[in-house]
């Protein structure tokens, strides 16, 4: 047994001596070679691999593990080399800290004081800065009453992220990561996904700022606009104001709460959910309400919240982003749909179903389950319809599409989309656009 621990321990050092003279290797790589290999690397001067491994602590000693724990699980190497192989799939895996902190957030209260400071410093306050607010605040008391083997493991975390980091990772650099971002990084069990986690922090950090100097230019551009066409006597057309649009689409939410077409949106699915999840599904939510507000036809649906008690996250990260909108225009209630409407009207939609959904009945009741699920795709909805005895049909997309590989789970929004053109009688194939490219053969 001496043999055996003396010789992994021989390996696990020989693997620590491989992995900087890799470092090194990688840091003295051309900006062509960096491109080949997909990998975003900061610029390091390093004389030599003796020189790199003077200055870099080894691996083992980073993570706060022996040599032989480290060699006796996956191999380093092998750890290293997966990690920019799963880039493209970078994922959030860990539990969403807006989603804990804002269970018990008193939106109404917030909206009210967002409005107080706004009309008493003229500054645009809105409710999501607000909420920030509050999250940075509860995640700062939570990192200040950690106990002492938090507080260690924290420490081991943020050694590890450094590391990372000085390793030309691209990932943000330890000045941007905030209170709310190490405690979901506490969260997450193992260094491979607290590495994804990190990768995509920082792919979230390049799309808002690519969306914040597009919106920048298209002010730019509005206003160049605007001073070209300066006319002396005015112009002929009445300007509609923003406000205007926003009562006139509203106005037909109200008309479909009256006279509109029912569609329900089935809520009672947060348990089958991770708070990554759910805080897609407030997105895809969200993105449906506005696609049924905006309908070119001018004939929405009236939408169902079922199952959805004040509580529910899922309609709380709605309702932070619709921000100045306090009140949605459909109905939200923690009833089933069984007992809001006759059930043999009742028509549940669902990828498994055996039936076909071969035309728009506009005498049925359709059912879409709020349900975001990237890993088991297990057929939650088809199973709760098969129980409760509803009629289940799916989307015609076999007989009008070619699928590419996976599942045909589409988002709550394409959902919508699909659903407004079948209103209208359009054929499936122009409804069926909706659907992105990359899906189909």
């Amino acid at each position: 047994m001496h043999l055996l621990h003396t010789t992994l321990k021989h390996h696990a050092q020989v693997l620590d001596h491989i992995l900087c003279s890799l470092s090194a290797a990688r840091m003295t790589m051309n900006s062509t070679a960096i491109r080949h290999a997909n990998i975003c690397h900061r610029s390091m001067p390093v004389e030599s691999a003796e020189q790199h491994k003077q200055v870099t602590v080894p691996y083992s000693a980073m993570l706060g593990v022996d040599n032989r724990s480290l060699y006796c699980g996956r191999t380093v190497l092998r750890k290293v080399f997966l990690w920019h192989k799963k880039l493209n799939l970078v994922r959030h895996m860990s539990g969403s800290v807006l989603s804990k902190f804002t269970k018990d957030i008193d939106l109404e209260k917030l909206r009210e004081e967002a409005k107080r400071e706004m009309r008493k410093t003229g500054q645009n306050m809105q409710l999501i800065d607000k909420v920030r607010e509050l999250v940075a605040q509860k995640c700062a008391e939570t990192i200040a009453n950690y106990t002492e083997e938090e507080k260690k493991k924290l420490q081991v975390i943020q050694l590890e992220h450094n590391f990372l980091y000085s390793e030309g990772y691209d990932i943000p650099s330890p000045d941007l990561m905030k209170d709310e971002l190490w405690v979901e990084a506490m969260a997450l069990s193992s260094k491979s996904q607290r590495l994804k986690y990190y990768l995509y922090i920082q792919k979230k950090k390049y799309i808002q700022d690519a969306e914040r100097e597009k919106r920048a230019a298209h002010k730019e551009e509005m206003k160049n606009r605007e001073k070209q066409e300066e006319y002396e006597h005015g112009r002929i057309f009445m300007r509609i104001y923003e406000q205007t649009m926003r009562r006139w689409l509203n106005y037909g939410l109200a008309r479909a709460m009256l006279y509109g077409t029912p569609l329900v949106f089935d809520m009672d699915y947060v348990d089958h959910m991770r708070p990554q999840e759910q805080k897609n599904t407030a997105h895809q939510l969200h993105d449906a309400y506005c696609l049924n507000r905006g309908d070119p036809a001018e004939d929405p649906f009236h939408l169902h919240f079922t199952g959805c008690s004040p509580n529910n996250p899922v309609l709380k990260l709605m309702q932070i982003k619709t921000q100045d909108s306090p009140l949605l225009l459909n109905t939200v209630t923690e009833k089933s749909y069984i007992d809001l409407f006759d059930k043999d009207k009742l028509v549940y939609l669902s990828p498994q179903g055996r039936q076909v959904m071969t035309e728009f009945d506009p005498e049925a009741v359709y059912i879409i389950g709020a349900f975001n699920d990237k890993v088991s795709s297990k057929p939650v909805s088809y199973a709760r319809a098969m129980e409760q005895g509803i009629r289940c049909q799916r989307l015609p997309i076999d007989e009008h599409l070619s699928w590419n590989q996976g599942t045909k789970n589409l988002t709550l929004d394409q959902m919508m989309k699909i659903m407004l053109d079948v209103k209208r009688k359009l054929p499936w194939k122009v409804a069926f656009k909706a659907i992105p490219k990359r899906k189909l053969r």
